[in-house]
């Protein structure tokens, strides 16, 4: 039973990137970090801008120039 709430524990997450990309421990995000790849490095940017512009972070005018930079990339 103990093990089974270890386990739980371990796996429980406890924040995440964007709303989008969970860890469970400050050692998982740091070795996500450490170890991103060009490709994982392109995906945080691309959920860093969506997260922000759904968060109402920029003006109407970065909005648009966020919005069409997103459709360039993920196309």
């Amino acid at each position: 039973m103990e093990n089974n709430l270890e386990s739980t524990k371990k796996n429980e997450i406890i924040g995440n990137l964007f709303e989008t990309i969970n860890y469970s421990s400050t050692e998982q995000l740091n070795t996500f970090i450490d170890s991103m790849t060009q490709d994982q490095a392109l995906y945080c940017l691309k959920q860093a801008i969506v997260c922000c512009h759904s968060r109402g972070a920029f003006t109407l005018e970065e909005s648009e120039a966020v919005s069409k930079s997103l459709r360039l990339l993920l196309n």
